[in-house]
């Protein structure tokens, strides 16, 4: 029986043993992945101190859950030791206190990362203080650090009472078990040393932030009036201010609007105030110091003229600070922002000049919150050609902060230029929770240039979703390529115009974005869940031919309806439009069936001016489409498809157009990825 339980323990030791020596490499190159991140020299934001601290307590907790297998193999050998000796001998006694020291121990890891996770869950979201927030943080680690010494005290204190054993147990057990122990130790070791080196870097924020403070010479508001004084409006305004030296200013952008406050003190009869005007955004435009503020707390004594006020900008460390003097604020009656608000939400917003823009933090064409947002970011930017951007070129900027939890707000460069890019939200723990298409098309008024076709079928683009232009033969009159239901766009070809061949691929246009592969749609990532928090992996179709899985012959007909949905992906105003009998087209055409129509082959696509509505022009390019089975980009040049919102069975209506001449309107398989051509609502 001893020999049985020997080999046992034997095997469960060893299997830790190897497990932990292959686990803790991998963990720990994760752990020095994130903690490289956050590079010497860096101002380190409160939403990237959140994915840093995020992906930190996920390590700790792995670690956490190796402890508590190491301590039942300890416990376990303890009590077959007991057996296998006899009695309760002194060695036996300070090992298993040695084992519920280590428990103790491990408890209060525990619970210092839950600590740790509910601090970065509340406090830290909820942090406006960018200085405080930091060294907040650092208290926390410094916790978590004093907890990992003493589980490294508790291991070896098991390890002399192992070694005080050996006499009486078996060679091989004890040398397995003095084994994971020392590959136990030698991982906390790592774990600390990794949270050391990111409590240095994280401290040299203080004085990284002191010494820009020290350098700021001056910060001066650059006036509006020949009197000094500066105009503000109710809605966002921007102010402009030189910080000499040049170079601090930048830096100054960099730290976030949190570190900024912009008060005003208004003269009233008896008694002034200070009165904090919420600050939107702060940029560096490579001359000035921008700072977009709102003006409405100013109240309507400001701006009917009965009471004056005068501002100054403070950047603070909450330890150290630096500001303007107090200038003068006149009102500016102009309603029209510095900064472009989308007022009605959407999956897509179209850019045509450039600027400073924000959108509400919603979920589409909703008012409902996309969650717990803890940053925004890029996720790519295409021209639709073969010149890949370099990242900026479309969206030089994209911004969350908890200040302004309600908005993402960014920013293009000063020369516009016209292209497609998509913005995410992102959660503490890097999560995509939402993404919006960005479509930058420079003085392009989609109103104004809409086609209203025959027999009152509606008015629709004179573009596809995503082109900047509608002129024949153009690459960008292509637009991008839509999975029926998603809210997401894909990049068409680069090119489109080449002889015919069934088979003939094109590359897709380059982006700043290495796109994922695509994944086979299963239980797992044919959901609508996954298909939002992978907003550019195609989903390849299972049996019912759709990206949408189910393990039955049904799909869901709510993403895309007549009344624009949460998944709708046209700009608002715009939506999907109808298909099949009752669709634009067959009413634009008066005809459902299969007719012939002059092919361009030298701009490869179809001109309907004069069949689909009186306008001379309405261009339909041939795009190809994204095949359902692989993703890939097939027939470009040869044929385009463009969807609707009108189920047909497991298809959806669509109309078509062939290299040959054939105009087709019948159902297509929901895993394609196809155009789409807004109606407006």
């Amino acid at each position: 029986m001893f020999a049985y339980m020997k080999k046992c323990l034997y095997a469960l030791v060893l299997l830790f043993a190897v497990a932990s020596a292959i686990s803790c490499k991998g963990e720990m190159d994760q752990l020095q992945s994130q903690i490289d991140i956050i590079r010497q020299g860096e101002i380190v934001s409160i939403k990237e101190q959140m994915e840093g601290i995020n992906t930190s307590i996920k390590d700790l907790e792995k670690l956490d859950a190796q402890l508590q297998v190491y301590i039942q193999l300890l416990q376990t050998a303890s009590t077959n030791l007991q057996t296998t000796v006899g009695g309760h001998s002194e060695q036996l006694t300070q090992l298993d206190a040695s084992v519920k020291s280590l428990q103790t121990k491990e408890a209060d890891i525990q619970s210092q990362i839950t600590s740790l996770r509910t601090y970065v869950n509340t406090k830290l979201s909820e942090e406006t203080d960018w200085a405080n927030a930091t060294f907040s943080t650092l208290e926390q680690y410094n916790a978590t650090s004093n907890e990992i010494t003493a589980l490294k005290d508790s291991v070896a204190a098991v390890n002399t009472s192992v070694s005080e054993l050996e006499t009486r147990l078996d060679g091989k057990i004890a040398a397995d078990i003095a084994s994971a122990a020392a590959a136990l130790q030698s991982q906390l070791d790592a774990v600390q040393a990794r949270l050391t080196a990111l409590e240095a870097r994280l401290s040299s924020v203080e004085s990284q932030v002191e010494n820009l403070l020290r350098r700021i010479q001056s910060i001066s508001v650059v006036p509006t009036f020949t009197d000094g004084s500066v105009g503000i409006k109710r809605v966002p305004t921007r102010l402009r201010f030189e910080v000499l030296p040049r170079s601090a200013s930048v830096a100054l952008a960099g730290l976030g609007v949190s570190a900024f406050s912009l008060d005003a003190v208004q003269a009233q009869v008896k008694s002034s105030s200070f009165t904090h005007l919420p600050i939107i955004a702060v940029l560096d435009n490579g001359e000035f110091l921008e700072v977009y503020v709102n003006g409405e707390a100013l109240g309507d004594s400001f701006f009917s003229g009965t009471s004056g006020a005068s501002a100054r900008l403070k950047v603070s460390d909450g330890n150290n600070e630096r500001a303007s003097a107090f200038f003068g604020l006149t009102p500016d009656p102009s309603v029209s922002p510095d900064v472009t608000v989308f007022s009605e939400s959407s999956n897509c917003y179209l850019v045509p000049s450039a600027g400073l823009y924000s959108f509400k933090t919603v979920k589409g064409n909703s008012s409902t919150s996309v969650g717990e947002v803890a940053r925004a970011e890029v996720l790519w930017e295409s021209f639709g050609t073969d010149r890949a951007p370099e990242p900026g070129d479309i969206i030089a900027k994209a911004t969350y902060d908890s200040a302004n939890p309600d908005f993402v707000t960014f920013t293009t460069p000063e020369v516009l230029k016209n292209g497609n890019a998509v913005i995410a939200a992102r959660d503490a723990g890097g999560n995509i929770l939402w993404s919006w298409h960005i479509w930058v098309c420079k003085d392009y008024d989609p109103v104004a240039t809409a086609h209203t076709y025959y027999n009152d079928a509606g008015v629709l683009m004179d573009r596809n979703l995503g082109a900047t232009s509608a002129t024949p033969g153009d690459i960008a009159a292509v637009g991008l390529l839509y999975q029926w239901g998603r809210k997401d766009p894909f990049l068409a070809g680069h090119e489109i115009a080449y002889p015919y061949s069934g088979t003939a691929t094109r590359d897709t246009a380059a982006s700043t974005l290495a796109w994922p592969s695509p994944v086979a749609s299963n239980a797992s990532t044919g959901t609508i869940g996954y298909a939002i928090a992978h907003p550019t992996t195609f989903i390849t179709a299972n049996n019912n031919m759709d990206w949408y899985y189910s393990s039955e012959r049904t799909t869901d007909n709510t993403r895309w309806q007549p009344q624009k949905t949460l998944y709708d992906p046209c700009p608002s105003g715009w939506r999907v439009p109808d298909g099949g009998s009752d669709g634009v087209w067959a009413k634009a055409l008066g005809r459902t069936t299969t007719f012939s129509h002059s092919w361009d082959s030298d701009n490869a696509g179809m001109d309907f001016g004069g069949t689909l509505g009186s306008a001379g022009s309405i261009w339909y390019p041939a795009p190809g489409y994204l095949y359902m089975g692989s993703g890939g980009l097939a027939i470009v040049g040869c044929r385009g498809d463009w969807w609707s919102c009108t189920p047909s069975g497991l298809s959806v209506g669509r109309i078509a157009i062939y290299y040959d001449g054939r105009v087709i309107q019948d159902p297509m398989n929901r895993g394609f990825g196809i155009s789409v051509r807004c109606l407006r609502e």
